[in-house]
């Protein structure tokens, strides 16, 4: 009897993926938004003509090509609407737009199907079970499917290697050799030009400048906020940690240690285009082509987080989840049949599909393990970007194993820089776990939090020039202030959203 069941399983999945191939015409419709500068053209991109081959499932497509047009469609969707498709693909819903399509019928809840359709993905969640409490909604569906991507862009200091070199100096392992570091750059004359023109460390603003606070032991979310292993939702904001920390900033501010114009000039103010001047020994940056050409990036190097009290933690930025990039409507006949085609996307051959290409067709594969393009210049634009792979700068839907961006081989600048970010990445974590709100805490949010995080910018920016000073009286009326404004209130909605992420792991 199990025998005769599991055949007629198999035969249902044949039959299923056979209608799903558009044998008998008809074949799924994806919408979905792809900014490439390429102009990329979805329905002959060779990514989706070789994952009908691979997996039976063929798509038609209402594709866009900008973000704003894009998402005023999403905001217009209904469960009745003639454009709606099976599927959104590299999608960018916002939580609140996931949030909203989801109660409005349009999306369907993706839980009940994952672990019998998607065995690569379900395997990834059961392993890390803080991934799956990041997509999860407050009623515990999975409405959107995510990017998850161990290794993401993160604000990282950088520091002028030959610079270290001339003056004879190992990279600051925490904030006293940094300081020792910085009025080397400024005294030393490490460019050797014989002037007196080096900006030790450049920044854009109190956020960068936050990111230095973690040596003295912070890190906290764009909301002033910082969970711990319990669970529990506090603000370093009014710690004795962070009065130290803001101390030490106004210090490296009054000695010209750090940028004088990071709090009024933007990045692309300050970026040198002349690729034989190089006046910044350290910079705050996801990357270093923020202030310099892309031929000095190779003098530079991430420093490793700052020790304090002999152990070191840094912020991630992005957390190893990028939510919202897959979704299933209520149009879809058959959500298992399109969500098996997704799940090829979380394993390494698929990541390999959307973002390389085919072996031996648009990339190499080295006897080391190691892979680099089989084009170069324009052919890899026309040959590769254009035709063959899928991804830009919205993501897409899939996992990027470490080793895959460890394995690239092409570029030894880019090879280096990736092993940096793993490096900062082993010490890294999100301040607070990636939480979804309900209605009425994202709207409660909205409404309280922008003055209040209006008046921590500004508060911390003259605690740091010093147009505040830094005082028993002026610290004890910051702490009223926050209270106040209703800093409390945005702790105690925080923890109700972690609570519910703490109950989705379980």
């Amino acid at each position: 009897m199990r025998r005769i069941c599991a055949l007629a399983a198999a035969l249902l999945m044949l039959f299923s993926l056979a209608a799903a191939s558009g044998e008998d015409g008809a074949a799924f419709v994806m919408a979905g938004c792809d900014t490439s500068e390429y102009r990329r053209d979805w329905n002959s991109n060779l990514f989706f003509a070789r994952m009908r081959e691979q997996t039976g499932v063929s798509f038609s497509f209402n594709q866009f090509y900008n973000k704003d047009d894009f998402s005023a469609w999403k905001q217009g969707l209904t469960p009745d609407s003639a454009d709606l498709p099976d599927v959104l693909f590299k999608a960018a819903l916002t939580p609140g737009e996931t949030r909203t399509l989801y109660e409005r019928g349009v999306l369907i809840d993706l839980r009940p199907y994952i672990q019998e359709n998607m065995p690569n993905l379900w395997a990834l969640l059961e392993e890390h079970p803080n991934w799956k409490a990041s997509i999860t909604q407050p009623d515990g569906a999975i409405v959107a499917l995510p990017l998850i991507c161990p290794i993401q862009a993160n604000n990282i200091l950088w520091v002028n290697t030959d610079w270290l070199s001339a003056l004879q100096m190992e990279a600051p392992t925490d904030a006293e050799s940094l300081t020792a570091v910085l009025r080397a750059f400024k005294t030393g004359d490490p460019n050797r030009n014989g002037r007196d023109d080096e900006v030790p460390l450049t920044f854009t603003g109190m956020w960068d400048l936050k990111w230095l606070l973690h040596a003295y032991g912070i890190i906290m979310n764009d909301y002033g906020l910082f969970c711990d292993d319990r669970g529990v939702v506090t603000t370093p904001l009014t710690t004795d940690a962070m009065r130290a920390g803001l101390t030490w900033l106004h210090g490296l501010w009054s000695e010209g240690l750090i940028d004088a114009s990071g709090f009024t000039a933007g990045e692309s103010l300050r970026r040198v285009t002349d690729e034989t001047t190089v006046p910044y020994g350290m910079a705050l940056s996801n990357s270093v082509t923020s202030y310099l050409p892309s031929t000095q990036v190779s003098h530079y190097a991430a420093v490793s987080p700052l020790e304090y009290g002999g152990t070191a933690v840094y912020r991630s930025l992005l957390g190893e989840v990028t939510p919202g990039t897959f979704a299933v409507t209520c149009r879809c006949s058959d959500p298992a049949a399109v969500l098996r085609w997704a799940d090829r996307l979380y394993s390494e051959e698929g990541c390999f599909l959307a973002r390389s290409g085919l072996e031996g067709e648009e990339y190499t594969l080295g006897s080391d393990g190691t892979w680099r393009w089989a084009y170069a210049g324009d052919d890899l634009v026309r040959k590769v970007y254009v035709t063959a792979v899928i991804g830009d700068d919205i993501p897409v839907p899939g996992y990027i194993p470490v080793s895959y961006q460890e394995r690239y081989a092409g570029d030894p600048v880019v090879h280096r820089q990736v092993q940096q970010s793993v490096m900062v990445a082993e010490v890294s974590r999100m301040p607070c776990p990636m939480v979804t709100f309900t209605k009425e805490e994202a709207e409660r949010l909205a409404e309280i939090w922008p003055p209040i995080a209006r008046y921590i910018e500004y508060s911390l920016t003259w605690f740091v020039t010093g147009d505040t000073p830094l005082t028993d009286e002026t610290w004890a009326a910051f702490e009223a202030e926050l209270t106040e404004l209703g800093m409390p209130e945005v702790i105690g909605i925080w923890q109700a959203a972690v609570d519910r992420y703490e109950e989705a792991k379980r």
